[in-house]
């Protein structure tokens, strides 16, 4: 059986996806784990594939367009913000903000004892 590929948390994908115009192999690894030099190519040929049919070009040769290759993968942008909203709205990812203040309550709280 053959282990399946995961995708990063919906933060770090929205992140690499809205700051990033192409990817290159440190994006992709980001985006999907510890994977192989020779997953990321065929990653990278799968975009390409598409980038050639849709005529989009890139700015570097070891790179590929976000969109297209986002498309290419089957990654819905749009998806993962809904997931990220209701990961938010149930409570299940905390805002930094909060999670450092979280911390400095604790740190406070363990220093009182």
């Amino acid at each position: 059986m053959k282990d399946r590929i995961k995708l990063a948390v919906p933060e770090t994908v929205l992140r690499i996806y809205y700051t990033n115009v192409e990817l290159g192999s440190a994006e992709i690894r980001e985006l999907f784990g510890d994977i192989s030099p020779a997953t990321i190519a065929k990653f990278k040929r799968k975009a390409r594939t598409l980038m050639r049919e849709k005529g989009v070009g890139c700015f570097n040769y070891y790179s590929v367009n976000t969109e297209v290759a986002f498309e290419a993968w089957g990654i819905s942008i749009e998806k993962v913000e809904q997931m990220y909203k209701r990961a938010k709205a149930l409570g299940l990812i905390v805002d930094d903000e909060k999670s450092a203040i979280d911390a400095e309550t604790l740190v406070t709280q363990v220093q009182k004892l």
